[in-house]
C-alpha cells in the first residue's frame, strides 16, 4: 500500500502530502511524530492519485487523496526526525 500523510505548513504555504511505497513505520513513524517536524526526502511532484496506484500497484487512501488531488506532493525516499 502506498502510504501517506499530511503535513504542516511549509514552503508551498499549505499542507504537503508525503507519499512513501515503504510503510512510515519503517522509518520509526508513530504516533510521538503527531505535531513534529520531520526531514523528508524525495521528489516533488503533482499528486495524480491514478498514477500512484499504477507505479505502487497498491491501494491508496481514497478520500486523502481527493483531498490533495493535483497538488504538490513529495514522494519519499527518506523520512527523519531532526534532532
Amino acid at each position: 500500500m502506498a502510504e501517506s500523510h499530511g503535513a504542516g505548513s511549509n514552503a508551498f504555504g499549505r499542507h504537503l502530502l508525503v507519499v512513501s511505497s515503504v510503510p512510515l513505520a519503517n522509518w520509526g513513524f508513530d504516533a510521538s511524530w503527531v505535531d513534529t517536524a520531520a526531514r523528508v526526502t524525495g521528489t516533488v511532484r503533482i499528486l495524480q492519485a491514478a498514477d500512484v496506484k499504477r507505479e505502487y500497484g497498491r491501494g491508496v487512501n481514497d478520500k486523502l487523496f481527493r483531498t490533495f488531488e493535483g497538488q504538490p506532493a513529495i514522494v519519499a525516499r527518506s523520512v527523519e526526525k531532526p534532532g
